[in-house]
């Protein structure tokens, strides 16, 4: 008799409880707009950009991801601080520029796109757009399917338990929708149309906002670094029994090319066996780049790109999408792949980039350079017959005027090369080729690390052969990861050896 009043009494506690939890959210959020306001608002204040401009003052505002943010390096190893060195030196008399950096890690075309609408209220003289790295992070996907769950899915993050089941009810929706067990991401699935498509209407919005504005834009399609292995194979649905077959085959592939020898067997027969499994792709690259075919090599680095399951690097889907806009919208596009790889022959590598995508300081130089020529090329700043671009600025007149210490850019390239050593060393290989900015002469680790790079890949006579210049203390190895420093062990123990039988010959 008394199960409606109780039920009554059970309904008005919820309804208390969300009242409370539904004040607790909208203080909280009022604090974080007044306390921790969005990025872009704090570089809007940091830069001053209410104050008046100038007549002679160009403002340009460059959007982007973490690789126009300038990570993993020195907060001023951003794009715009390059483009604003080279821009002082080469503008007409009079003009002068104020190059804003409003790129921001880990945030995809969504996050750009609100960022940019609630900025060309500040009246920019151009806006500069490089973007499609992270479409597929956890956070992209999660606005990119479905924005109408953004306010839910972000402050589900105050309440730990929520999330977890939040977490879990996305991961099997997911899996519905194309992602594959193990979080790969197939490159011929629906979701991965679904969000190239997403992330074309992302940026279209964003030109098309800056032509409303009357402000000029230029497009960029993101540069990466080909000649790294991709983070995520998904292939096709094979036996077991054929991928262990395929996974033998790859891991035989692996092994003779890291001691340096052809392995075009290995690699056609596990093509054949599963043609969009990204590794052998990849080892298809290697291979050629051993061969000398820097053609075959920069295609199948492409393939490996593209067919990779858990993207870091801007693939063809939407460097299409921005080629697409450009010419829809008739604005101005830079295809810094192709501009990283009219340096060299071979695919772009990480003698410009310290992982898959993130420019290291010649890259961020090229890529300043770059937009500088096309600011010229398509009067984005007024007529260019005035430029002084007699004046550019080389890397080195560039990089004398960067405050930060030495430690600041070799630290970052340092930890990036230790970890590779144990995951790619092969790739380890690839960086040590040029050691970081401002690294000193007479500094002997990087030099002992490449060569232990060249010993973890198995290529011991040759790393013996160096062995004279492998001269550090052992304080110096004290943060090596644990198989790095028992490479070294093994390297001085052959080292000793070696010398030991040289000085007994008679």
């Amino acid at each position: 008799m008394n199960h409606p009043s109780r039920w009554r009494r059970v309904l008005k506690i919820l309804l208390f409880l969300l009242i409370i939890d539904g004040t607790l959210l909208a203080l909280a959020e009022a604090a974080a707009y007044v306390f921790s306001p969005t990025y872009y608002r704090k570089v809007a204040s940091a830069q001053k950009l209410s104050a008046a401009k100038p007549d002679h003052l160009k403002r340009i505002f460059v959007f982007g991801e973490s690789t126009i943010d300038g990570f993993p390096y020195p907060a001023e190893n951003n794009t715009a601080h390059w483009l604003q060195i080279v821009l002082t030196d080469v503008l007409p008399t009079g003009i002068e520029a104020q190059v804003v950096n409003f790129g921001k890690p880990a945030r995809c075309a969504i996050h750009l796109r609100q960022a940019l609408e609630h900025t060309l209220a500040y009246k920019p003289d151009l806006v500069i757009l490089c973007l499609g790295h992270n479409e597929f992070l956890a956070r992209s996907l999660s606005l990119s399917q479905n924005p109408t769950h953004r306010w839910w899915y972000l402050h589900s993050n105050l309440y730990r338990g929520l999330s977890d089941v939040v977490t879990n009810f996305r991961s099997r929706r997911m899996e519905k929708t194309g992602i594959a067990p193990g979080g790969g991401i197939p490159a011929d699935g629906p979701l991965h149309q679904d969000v190239a498509k997403q992330f074309g209407e992302e940026v279209d919005q964003m030109v098309v906002a800056c032509q409303k504005a009357k402000v000029p834009i230029l497009l960029c399609i993101p540069g990466s670094n080909l000649v790294c292995r991709p983070a995520f194979s998904q292939g096709v649905d094979l036996h077991a029994d054929r991928r262990r077959q395929r996974d033998g085959l790859i891991e035989e592939a692996n092994a003779k090319l890291l001691r340096g020898e052809q392995a075009d067997a290995e690699i056609e027969q596990a093509l054949q066996m599963d043609p969009h499994w990204a590794l052998t792709h990849y080892w298809k690259g290697r291979n050629a780049l051993l061969a000398g075919d820097r053609s075959l090599a920069r295609e199948a680095m492409q393939a490996a790109r593209d067919w990779d399951a858990l993207p870091f690097r801007c693939q063809s889907p939407l460097q299409s999408q921005l080629k697409t806009i450009s010419q829809k919208r008739q604005v101005p596009l830079i295809d810094f792949p192709s501009v990283f790889q009219s340096q060299q022959d071979a695919p772009p590598g990480s003698d410009w980039f310290v992982d898959s995508c993130h420019p290291r300081p010649w890259g961020q130089h090229l890529m300043a350079v770059a937009m500088a020529k096309a600011l010229v090329e398509n009067r984005l700043l007024g007529e260019s017959a005035s430029w002084r671009w007699s004046n550019l600025p080389d890397f080195e007149r560039c990089m004398s005027q960067m405050k930060s210490p030495a430690s600041a850019w070799s630290g970052p390239e340092r930890r990036a090369l230790l970890t590779l050593m144990v995951n790619s060393p092969e790739v380890a290989w690839d960086l040590a080729q040029r050691p970081p900015v401002l690294w000193p002469a007479e500094d002997k680790e990087w030099q002992t690390l490449k060569t232990l790079s060249l010993w973890m890949c198995g290529r011991k006579e040759e790393a013996l052969k160096l062995a004279s210049e492998c001269l550090i203390p052992d304080e110096r190895t004290a943060d090596w990861p644990d198989q790095v420093k028992q490479a070294w062990t093994e390297f001085r123990e052959a080292s000793r050896s070696k010398h030991l039988v040289q000085s007994r010959r008679p």
